[in-house]
C-alpha cells in the first residue's frame, strides 16, 4: 500500500512550542534519543509526568514537533474529564488528527460500527498501517482523563511491532495507565519537578510582557513556584490587562496568580476520580493524617492510598493537604451549605473522638451546625479561653458565637452571653450591648444574676436608657403580679421588696432584685428628661436593701445636696461588699465621696473598683472608674494625674468603644486638665471636637458645658462662658442636681456676668451658691474650691477684662439668709404635681404615675403657677429644685 504523508506532517508547523524550554535540558536530550531510535527503526514508549503547571504539554508540544520535522507521522489527542466516560473519544481524536476528513468518516464507519471489544483491534490496525512506510508518533495529553476502551487501544498498540513511539503526558507515571506488560521497544519515564528558582527567574526574563522589578519577580516567582506553565499564564494575564510597573500593583499581581492557579486546580479537580475527590474535600476541611482524612471521606484504609495518588500526583495535595491555602476553601465552596457544614460537623466529631485537642475541634465546629451534644459546647468554651489568651480574640469570640448555638441552660447561656459581650466591647460595642439587652429582655435570664452583671455592664457604658427601660419592665411584670394576687413565676422575685422585705436577706436572689433596683435608680439619675423620651419613674424603695441600693442612694442625696451624713454613711456602706457585687454603685459611692469632700476615700475606692473590674474583665466598668478618678485628680489639683487616669480609661476601653452619653464627661476632664496646665490652645481643639449622636439628654453634657465655660472666660469670652454656664446649670436643676461640689457653675457664671458689668446678678448667684454650699455642709471646701478656681481664671483672663472683684460676696438683706427649700404655700397635692413636672414629665404621665384624671394635673399645675408666681413649666423646672425664699 502506497505511503501517503499524512496531514499532520503537512501541518508540521502547528503547535510548535515558542522559544526555549527551560530548565527541561536532560529531559529534551532523552526525547532527541527516543526520536533518533524511532528513524532507526526502535520502538518506544515514554510518559512525562508531573504537577499541573510544570510543563508537560509544552514538552510534548516540543517532541511532536521535532518528529514532524524529521518527517514522522505524529498525532495529538487532548483529554477532557467531560469525555472521560465516551468509548474511544481519545483514540478517534488520533484516527481524526492522522487523516483526511473524508478517510476520517469511512473509518468512523469501518471501526466503530460494531462493539466495543471488536473496535479496539480495528483502531490498532489503522494506526499500524502508517507505521508501515515510516516512523509513527501516537501522543496523548492529559492520559489520566482517558477513556477506558482508549486505554485498551493504546496498551494493545504498545504491544504492536514496528517504528512507533508511544507518548502520553498525565499526573502520574505511564504504568498507571497502560500497565507494565513486556512488548517491543523501551519503556521510558520523565518526570518534571518545579523549576530551580534560577531556572524560573531565566524563564520570566524571557517571557514577553514580564512585569519587570524586584517586588513583581519576587511575586511571580512565589505564586508559580517553579511551574512553567502557570509562570506564563501569570505574565500573560498581567500584559493583557495592561498593568504598569508600579509597586502598589503587586497586590493585583498577587490576585491574578490565585485566578491562575485556582483556574487550573478546578480542571483538573474535575477529572478527580470519586474516591480521590472525597479524599481531597476532607483533606481540606481539616486534618494533615491521611489515614483519618480517609475516614472523615467514608474510604477504606485500603482505598486511602489509591485516592492518595492522583491527588499528590497532579500537585493538588503536598505534605498531608491541599498544596495552597486558597485552593482547600474553593475545594468545599463548590458544595453547598449542608453539605459543607455536615462536613464540618464529622471532622469535629472525629476530631473530639481521637483528642485532637479543643483548638482543632472548635476550629471545624464553628463552620458546623449544631452538634446538640454537650461536648460541642464545653470543646468551644475551652477553645474559646485558649485563643483569648494567645491575643486571638476574634476567634474566641467566634467560638463562643458558635457555642450559643448548642443547647444551653439559660444560666450557661447568660454567662457566654457576658463573656462574649466582654469580648466583643473593644471592637463592636453595639453588638456586646446587644448581648447584654438579650439577657435582660429574656424572661429564664432576667432573673438570674447574669442580669445583673448585664445591666451593671450597660451602665458602666453608659447605655442608661436601655438599663432604666429594662429594670422598670422588669419591676412592672412583678407589681402586676403582686396587684393581680396571682402568685409571680417561680423564677422571678422582683417583688419581693413590695410584699415582703424581711424575706429579702433568706433568699438568695433577692439581692438580684436589691442590686437591680439599685442599678435602675442610678440608670434614672443619669437618664434623659426630655419630654420626647417619657419613661414613667419608678417606685423605689423608702430605705436602702443592700450595698448597692445605699450606693444608688448615697448618690441621690449627694447630687441633690440632702443630709451630708446619711450620703456619707450610705457611701461608706456601698464601698464594703462582696467580690462579685455590681460595680456601678459603688462608682456611685465613690462620686458620693467625693461631694462629700472625701476626695481620698473616692480616689481609694476608685482604684479598688477598678481592680475588680480588670478581675472580671468588666472593661467598661474599669473605665469608668478611671473615668471619674481623673476628676478626684481635678478637685486635688493634680492634672497631670488627670490625664494620666484618661489615657489608661482609653487603654481598658478604647475611647471609639465608648457609648455617646459618656464621651462628654471624658471631653470634659480632658479640657479642664489641660487649661490647668497652661494649654488654652490644645484645650480649645477638644473642645471643639463633634460629639457622637445619642448621648445629648444625658447629664453628661452639663459637665463638658462647665468646661467650655472655663475655656471660654480663659479665652476672654464671657458672653459664650455665660451661655455655656447657664445651660449647664438649667441641665443639672432640670434633674434636681443642685450640689455645687458637682460643679461650681455659678461660679463661672458670676465671673462672666461680672466681665460684663452686671453685679447685681453676679451677687445673686454667689448667694445662691454659697446658700447650697451651706445647706449640704461643705462650706470651708467648697470656699476653697472656688478659691482655687478664681485664681485660675485671674491668671487666664486678660488683665484689662479682669474684674476687679471677679466673685463678689453675695448682697443679702439685712438678718436675712437663703435657704433652700420647696415652697411651702403649696399643698402636698400640688407639691407632688409640681415635683412630677419640674422633672419633665408630661401631663399624661403626671396623671398615670399620681393614679388622677389629666384635668386634676392641670388644674393643680395651674394653681402651681399662680401662687408662686410662675409664668410656665420652663420657669417652674428651672427653680423648683433650688427654690430660694428672702421672707
Amino acid at each position: 500500500m502506497p505511503y501517503h504523508r499524512p496531514l499532520s506532517v503537512i501541518n508540521s508547523g502547528h503547535n510548535r512550542p515558542a522559544g526555549r524550554l527551560i530548565g527541561r535540558a536532560r529531559q529534551l536530550a532523552v526525547l532527541d534519543d527516543l526520536v533518533d531510535g524511532l528513524f532507526a527503526g526502535r520502538p518506544a514508549r515514554v510518559g512525562i509526568s508531573g504537577a499541573a503547571g510544570t510543563g508537560r504539554t509544552a514538552l510534548l508540544r516540543r517532541l511532536l514537533a521535532t518528529a514532524r520535522d524529521r518527517g514522522a507521522v505524529a498525532g495529538l489527542a487532548t483529554c477532557s474529564p467531560v469525555e472521560a466516560g465516551i468509548p474511544f473519544s481519545t483514540a478517534s481524536q488520533l484516527v481524526a488528527a492522522l487523516h483526511p476528513p473524508a478517510r476520517f468518516a469511512d473509518l468512523t464507519t469501518e471501526c466503530f460500527a460494531g462493539p466495543c471489544e471488536g473496535t479496539v483491534p480495528l483502531l490498532c490496525d489503522v494506526f499500524a498501517e502508517l507505521a508501515v512506510d515510516g516512523p509513527l508518533v501516537l501522543a496523548v495529553d492529559d492520559l489520566q482523563w482517558a477513556d477506558a476502551w482508549s486505554l485498551r487501544c493504546f496498551t494493545a498498540m504498545a504491544a504492536r511491532p514496528g517504528p512507533i513511539l508511544l507518548v502520553a503526558a498525565a499526573h502520574g507515571p505511564l504504568s498507571h495507565y497502560l500497565g507494565d506488560d513486556a512488548g517491543p521497544g523501551t519503556r521510558h519515564q520523565l518526570d518534571l519537578p518545579p523549576l530551580t528558582e534560577a531556572d524560573a527567574t531565566a524563564l520570566l526574563r524571557e517571557t514577553p510582557g514580564e512585569p519587570g522589578g524586584a517586588a513583581f519577580t519576587a511575586a511571580v516567582l512565589s505564586i508559580a513556584a517553579g511551574r512553567p506553565a502557570v509562570l506564563r499564564d501569570i505574565v500573560a494575564r498581567w500584559t493583557s490587562g495592561g498593568h504598569g510597573p508600579e509597586p502598589e500593583q503587586v497586590p493585583h499581581l498577587v490576585r491574578i496568580g490565585r485566578a491562575v492557579t485556582s483556574a487550573r486546580a478546578a480542571r483538573v479537580r474535575r477529572g478527580l476520580p470519586p474516591d480521590a475527590l472525597a479524599l481531597l474535600r476532607a483533606m481540606s476541611v481539616s486534618t494533615s493524617d491521611v489515614v483519618l482524612a480517609g475516614r472523615l471521606a467514608g474510604l477504606p484504609e485500603s482505598a486511602v492510598t489509591g485516592a492518595l495518588e492522583p491527588l499528590v500526583a497532579s500537585g493538588l495535595v503536598a505534605a498531608g493537604r491541599p498544596a495552597e491555602p486558597h485552593l482547600a476553601a474553593e475545594v468545599l465552596a463548590e458544595l453547598d451549605a449542608d453539605a459543607r457544614g455536615d462536613l464540618h460537623r464529622r471532622a469535629a466529631e472525629l476530631a473530639h473522638a481521637t483528642g485532637a485537642g479543643a483548638t482543632v475541634a472548635a476550629d471545624l465546629l464553628r463552620a458546623a451546625p449544631a452538634v446538640g451534644e454537650p461536648w460541642a459546647r464545653t470543646v468551644l468554651v475551652e477553645a474559646a479561653e485558649q485563643w483569648f489568651l494567645q491575643g486571638r480574640t476574634s476567634a474566641s469570640a467566634d467560638a463562643l458565637r458558635r457555642a450559643l448555638l448548642e443547647p444551653l441552660e439559660p444560666a450557661d447561656r447568660a454567662a457566654l452571653l457576658l463573656r462574649l459581650a466582654s469580648m466583643e466591647v473593644t471592637q463592636d460595642p453595639d453588638a456586646a450591648d446587644g448581648r447584654l439587652r438579650r439577657i435582660l429582655a429574656e424572661p429564664e435570664l432576667s432573673t438570674l444574676p447574669a442580669a445583673v452583671t448585664a445591666a451593671d455592664l450597660l451602665l458602666a457604658r453608659g447605655d442608661v436608657e436601655t438599663t432604666r427601660r429594662a429594670v422598670s419592665e422588669l419591676r412592672g411584670r412583678a407589681e402586676a403580679h403582686a396587684r393581680s394576687g396571682e402568685p409571680a413565676p417561680e423564677s422571678s422575685t422582683m417583688d419581693t421588696e413590695i410584699r415582703d422585705p424581711a424575706r429579702r436577706a433568706a433568699d438568695d436572689s433577692s439581692t438580684v432584685d436589691s442590686d437591680l433596683i439599685a442599678l435602675g435608680r442610678l440608670a434614672e439619675e443619669e437618664a434623659a428628661v426630655d419630654p420626647d423620651m417619657p419613661v414613667a419613674p419608678l417606685r423605689w424603695p423608702t430605705r436602702p436593701g443592700g450595698p448597692a441600693e445605699a450606693g444608688a442612694e448615697a448618690w441621690r442625696l449627694a447630687t441633690r445636696g440632702e443630709d451630708r451624713r446619711r450620703a456619707l454613711d450610705l457611701a461608706e456602706q456601698a464601698l464594703i461588699v462582696r467580690e462579685d457585687a455590681p460595680l456601678m454603685p459603688r462608682i456611685a459611692a465613690c462620686r458620693a465621696l467625693l461631694c462629700c469632700d472625701e476626695p481620698e476615700s473616692a480616689a481609694e475606692g476608685l482604684t479598688a473598683v477598678a481592680a475588680a473590674a480588670r478581675r472580671r474583665d468588666a472593661r467598661t466598668a474599669a473605665a469608668q472608674a478611671l473615668l471619674y478618678r481623673a476628676v478626684v485628680d481635678l478637685r486635688r489639683n493634680r492634672p497631670e494625674d488627670a490625664l494620666h487616669d484618661l489615657t489608661a480609661a482609653g487603654r481598658e476601653l478604647p475611647v471609639r468603644s465608648w457609648h455617646p452619653a459618656l464621651v462628654p464627661a471624658y471631653l470634659a476632664v480632658e479640657i479642664s486638665a489641660h487649661l490647668k496646665l497652661g494649654r488654652v490652645e490644645r484645650a480649645r481643639r477638644l473642645a471643639a471636637e463633634p460629639l457622637p449622636r445619642g448621648g445629648e439628654h444625658t447629664a453628661a453634657p452639663a459637665f463638658l458645658l462647665y468646661a467650655r465655660a472655663e475655656l471660654a472666660l480663659a479665652a476672654d469670652e464671657p458672653e459664650a462662658a455665660l451661655a455655656a454656664a447657664r445651660e449647664c446649670g438649667r441641665i443639672l436643676r432640670s434633674r434636681q442636681w443642685v450640689n455645687p461640689m458637682l460643679a461650681p457653675w455659678r461660679t463661672f457664671a458670676a465671673f462672666a456676668l461680672r466681665t460684663l458689668g452686671d453685679a447685681a446678678a453676679a451677687s445673686a448667684l454667689v448667694a445662691e451658691e454659697q446658700a447650697l454650699a451651706g445647706h449640704w455642709g461643705t462650706v470651708v471646701a467648697f470656699d476653697s474650691l472656688r478659691e482655687r478656681a478664681v485664681a485660675e481664671l485671674r491668671r487666664s483672663v486678660p488683665a484689662q477684662r479682669r474684674p476687679v472683684e471677679p466673685v463678689p460676696e453675695p448682697v443679702l438683706p439685712a438678718g436675712r439668709r437663703f435657704e433652700p427649700r420647696r415652697p411651702e404655700v403649696l399643698s402636698p397635692a400640688e407639691q407632688d404635681v409640681a415635683a412630677l413636672a419640674a422633672r419633665g414629665l408630661p401631663n399624661r404621665e403626671i396623671a398615670r404615675e399620681l393614679s388622677i384624671a389629666l384635668r386634676t394635673v392641670e388644674l393643680r399645675l395651674t394653681k402651681v403657677y399662680r401662687k408662686l408666681g410662675l409664668k410656665g413649666r420652663s420657669a417652674l423646672t428651672e427653680r423648683w429644685a433650688t427654690w430660694t425664699l428672702g421672707d
